[in-house]
This record gives structure tokens, sequence and C-alpha cells, in this order.
């Protein structure tokens, strides 16, 4: 009961991060975007999911930001 139960919580805690990896996020080249003073005092604050850290960069996804689209 135990082993079936493991299963079902990591089945649903896993779903959103593999639906986040499924999206299409071609064309997403966040590394070349800048950031200068007067956009980074009007940061917002979204809710993200971290997929992956590295020694050189951390791989986030979040939902659409409608106020920069």
């Amino acid at each position: 009961m135990r082993k079936i139960l493991l299963i079902i919580v990591t089945v649903i805690l896993s779903t959103p991060m593999a639906i986040a990896q499924m999206s299409n996020m071609e064309g997403m080249n966040h590394g070349t975007m800048t950031m200068d003073k007067a956009s980074a005092e009007e940061a917002m604050l979204v809710d993200a999911t971290v997929n992956s850290i590295n020694e050189d960069s951390v791989n986030v996804s979040h939902a659409p930001i409608p106020e920069i689209d």
C-alpha cells in the first residue's frame, strides 16, 4: 500500500515539471535579453519552477507575463 501511495504522490508532483518541459520554448533566448536600471526598478514577481541549475545559468519555467507581452 505504501508503494502505491508513493507512486501516486510522485506522479502528481512530477506532472507540472513534465508539462513545463513539453511546452514550446523554441526561440526564447533569455541570455540575449538586456536589463537596464530602469527595467530592474520596474521588476515584477511571478511564480516560477526551477528546472535546472548549473555553474553559469538557471533554467526556470513560468506562465506568460501579461505586463511584458
